[in-house]
């Protein structure tokens, strides 16, 4: 069975690179690009700057593309009159051609780097296609 740090295998043929391995791949189903994006922010060390006695929970979403800078919004995901709701807490911008990572919540000017798993991009690289946002 192949197994990748993600457990993601795509919906198409699987070419081994090392003959040593089995030839009988498991397909497991694809993941979708927004849950591939989510888990690579979750993953970096993008901080939530928004105090609570609560766990915050997150969900990392594809705001805008332009050329290769993906700017990525944060949402915070709650409950408002027994309904769930969500809202805008942060932005990053992800350089998928020098691999730089980026919050920009509190400055364009002077954002703050971050670090991740470079297996997480990897992945998104290959499982996931932008296009330019329209202007």
């Amino acid at each position: 069975m192949l197994r990748n740090p993600l457990n993601i295998v795509k919906d198409v043929d699987i070419k081994l690179k090392d003959s040593s391995l089995s030839s009988h791949a498991v397909l497991q189903p694809t993941v979708d690009c927004d849950s591939l994006i989510d888990r690579f922010i979750h993953s970096s060390t993008y901080k939530i700057d928004f105090e609570s006695k609560d766990t915050i929970e997150y969900r990392s979403v594809v705001n805008a593309v332009k050329d290769s800078i993906i700017t990525i919004e944060i949402r915070y995901m709650c409950m408002f009159k027994n309904q769930p709701n969500q809202f805008a807490i942060g932005w990053v911008d992800l350089n998928l051609k020098d691999g730089t990572l980026v919050d920009i919540t509190k400055d364009i000017n002077e954002p703050v780097k971050l670090s991740y798993d470079e297996k997480m991009l990897d992945s998104v690289k290959k499982n996931c296609v932008f296009t330019n946002s329209d202007d």
